[in-house]
């Protein structure tokens, strides 16, 4: 039973690695145990070339010194080895396989010119060198309790290799490395910047080691990415690219990427592009905290990015596209979304990408925007019963009449039993406070949502606390104080620009169920939610101490939910003591920082944490950044603007009477303080 199971462990590591690992330990002790002349299998090219001992180009390297590294040899090519054959290039061994061959071929070539002879570590260093750039951001633990990224970890291994050798140089290492960038740059950047795809898997791999995946298959919800390549296989549809816009040729491509990097939903327009194209946004900007533009070019290629929730909403292009229009198109995707499932993260999508889809294959017809409004696709897409040959006809009129007329996101049939109107004025606010306790900058970025089950066709009137309004009106002067300044703000298509122009009236005609009527953004007197009171003291080398205190600046009678504060630790943080006067508080080392969560936070209270770090000892003392302290929370029926809704009216032909319900909610933006 032991001996079945023992086998079963065995064959259930990746076929590519378990033969490199296998073949390693019995090259090894076979030539330490004189079972094997190592005189026939160390790299000599001029035996490979007059003699034809071709097996020298594999034997070599997987032979190595039966030594104290030996097992941590072994140990790092069978680990980083089975997770780039599982994980990066998702089960296809064939094209691990071609990326072993490769990298051996190349370092073999130099090591020509080097005079190298055993060739293990350029295969490991190759290896690991590779899965560094699939997890650049993972957190990797050294020797002394080093943490770093992985970025870094083949360069740590050949310092500290060159170390035990005496300062010398570790050539085979270095080749390994240059070799497996090599591959990278011609199977991954290369390709991403426009260029054709030179070093292809060959096709009897192909046929040696078949895929566990469908070639070519389409990534959907839940799927594994590649980072590196794809199974060969065709891209979708049309030949000509387009432009967003009008009558514009759309980008190149369509993606949505979970925070992982996971690809959920994909759409290719050209078919000279690759869907191993996904993968380079999620390597140079989903595992690269670095980048904060929206836009990042590389080489020919465009990547324009919107976060939300937890999702990348992102489009590709290669040509002098219109940025705001692609950005439109991003937010447009985004609201159908919403309004189809309530809510759009990664959750919603996995559960819906069959309809989501479909969705986009009507919103871009071959790349081409078409209608986007979400009344008008819920008439011909939805998830109900299928309806009788004739109401389709009907609806079909329906929606020629609505897709031209002057509302074409509204339809004039809509009936409620109760007509109901919500608005929610939720602010995200932005603070940088000094140690000092000097803001910064701080200001807010609004949106109103409304949700409108109103019957017929409404017209709408909106009034807020803006100060340009109230002091044009001399009756209302008095209460022009506690007016707010908005700086600058965004319609939905549905407001009547004109009259806001004139008068600053917000009137229109709503859509049907939930949308995003305004946005907008002040950063004149804002109402700090938080105020927070770091003392961070550096006692020596080994320990920190902390006191932190957080007050609220709001009314007693309201409470703030889900408060969290993450307090930053150094990179060589080994332990963390901490109490707090309310919430609960833990080190987590992953994030390197305290975090502190209060379920419940009363208004005008004030909450104490106290705690200290304990260091572990490095060789090189690098003075600690002190990245700032970041807060998240909620507070409801609060804006830290001010701004409130002051009427709400709503005309209609049919004269009914409709309940208005009106909530406020400030949350917290890129809320920092520095210590």
């Amino acid at each position: 039973m032991a001996e079945n199971e023992l086998m079963a462990a065995y064959k259930s590591v990746p076929i590519v690695t378990r033969t490199l690992v296998t073949a390693t330990i019995l090259f090894s002790l076979g030539v330490a145990f004189h079972l094997v002349d190592f005189g026939l299998i160390f790299l000599d090219w001029s035996r490979i070339i007059y003699k034809f001992h071709i097996h020298r180009l594999f034997t070599s390297f997987v032979v190595t010194g039966i030594n104290m590294s030996f097992l941590f040899d072994l140990y790092f090519l069978f680990t980083y080895g089975s997770q780039l054959e599982n994980e990066t290039f998702a089960g296809r061994s064939a094209d691990f396989a071609w990326f072993v061959i490769f990298t051996c071929l190349v370092s073999s070539i130099v090591a020509y010119f080097m005079g190298l002879m055993v060739m293990f570590q350029a295969l490991l260093l190759s290896v690991i060198y590779l899965w560094s750039q699939a997890n650049s951001e993972r957190i990797v633990s050294f020797m002394f309790g080093v943490r770093f990224k992985a970025v870094y970890f083949p360069w740590v291994l050949v310092a500290y290799t060159s170390i035990m050798m005496g300062a010398a140089i570790p050539w085979e290492m270095l080749t390994g490395i240059a070799s497996a960038h090599t591959y990278y740059f011609l199977d991954s950047v290369y390709p991403a910047m426009g260029g054709p795809k030179l070093i292809p898997t060959p096709t009897l791999l192909y046929k040696l080691l078949p895929a566990q995946e469908v070639a070519g298959a389409v990534f959907t919800a839940g799927g594994t990415t590649n980072v590196f390549r794809t199974a060969q296989g065709g891209a979708a549809a049309d030949t000509a690219g387009h432009r967003w816009g009008s009558g514009n040729r759309l980008g190149y491509a369509f993606f949505i990427y979970n925070q992982k990097g996971e690809v959920l939903i994909s759409r290719l327009y050209r078919q000279d592009l690759k869907r191993s194209i996904a993968d380079i946004f999620r390597i140079q900007v989903i595992s690269n905290t670095d980048v904060r533009s929206p836009i990042i070019t590389l080489g020919s290629t465009s990547f324009f990015h919107v976060r939300h929730e937890n999702l990348y909403i992102v489009a590709l292009t290669k040509w002098n596209a219109n940025a705001a229009l692609i950005f439109e198109f991003c937010y447009r995707v985004i609201n159908v979304g919403r309004s189809y499932f309530g809510k759009f993260d990664e959750e919603a999508v996995k559960a819906n990408f069959v309809l989501i889809y479909e969705l986009l294959d009507e919103v871009l017809d071959f790349g081409y925007p078409q209608n986007s409004e979400a009344d008008t696709l819920k008439m011909y897409i939805t998830t109900e019963s299928v309806k009788s040959e004739r109401a389709v006809m009907e609806d079909s009129a329906k929606i020629t009449i609505q897709a031209t007329g002057a509302t074409s996101w509204r339809r004039s049939d809509v009936k409620y039993r109760k007509n109901e109107a919500f608005i929610d004025v939720i602010e995200s606010v932005n603070l940088l406070l000094s140690a000092q306790g000097n803001v910064l900058r701080a200001d807010v970025a609004g949106q109103i949502m409304m949700r409108a089950y109103l019957s017929g066709t409404p017209e709408c009137k909106f009034g807020l606390n803006d100060k340009v309004l109230l002091e044009k009106d001399p009756s209302n002067r008095r209460k022009s104080s506690n007016a707010v300044e908005i700086d600058d703000c965004q319609f939905h298509q549905c407001v009547k620009l004109g009259k806001f122009d004139s008068d600053r009236t917000i009137s229109f005609i709503p859509p049907d169920g939930e949308f995003e009527l305004m946005r907008y953004r002040t950063s004149d007197n804002i109402n700090l939610p938080f105020k927070v009171h770091p003392v961070v003291i550096e006692i020596g080398k080994s320990k920190i101490e902390y006191r932190i205190l957080v007050k609220a600046n709001f009314s007693s009678k309201l409470y703030a939910n889900n408060v969290v504060l993450n307090i930053p630790t150094p990179l060589n943080t080994a332990g963390v003591t901490c109490t707090a006067s309310s919430g609960k508080a833990k080190y987590v080392p992953a994030e390197n920082s305290i975090v502190w969560k209060i379920p419940r936070f009363q208004g005008q209270s004030e909450f104490t944490l106290t705690g200290e770090a304990n260091l572990t000892a490095m060789t090189h003392k690098k003075a600690w950044s002190r990245p700032p302290i970041s807060m998240d929370f909620q507070v409801l029926m609060f804006t830290s603007s001010g701004l409130l809704v002051r009427f709400l009216k709503v005309f209609e032909k049919n004269n009914y009477q409709s309940v208005k319900w009106v909530r406020y909610m400030t949350k917290a933006g890129n809320y920092q303080i520095r210590f």
